[in-house]
């Protein structure tokens, strides 16, 4: 299961939080959500806090909101390893 939550201001970025599972039946629903967001010129911070494991497709999914400048944030240091290490904190 993946829950996506969405909170920000009209002038700040938009933070997706994002709670469970991160793996192939779910990655098209978050990417739904950031291609939405995008669309609009939102910023887009990714907060992973409460993510509990990502499989293959999910860190190539990651992987590339990274490659487009989106900042991934408090991803386990298991999910941090699995990115390079980079962005997290």
């Amino acid at each position: 299961m993946l829950r996506i939550t969405t909170r920000g201001t009209p002038d700040g970025p938009t933070v997706v939080g994002v709670e469970g599972r991160l793996v192939a039946g779910w990655v098209a629903e978050l990417e739904e959500t950031c291609e939405r967001l995008l669309a609009a010129r939102r910023t887009i911070r990714l907060d992973l806090g409460a993510v509990t494991y990502v499989d293959r497709t999910g860190v190539a999914f990651l992987r590339s909101l990274r490659a487009r400048e989106i900042e991934v944030l408090n991803g386990s240091p298991f999910v941090a390893e699995l990115l390079g290490g980079a962005d997290h904190r």
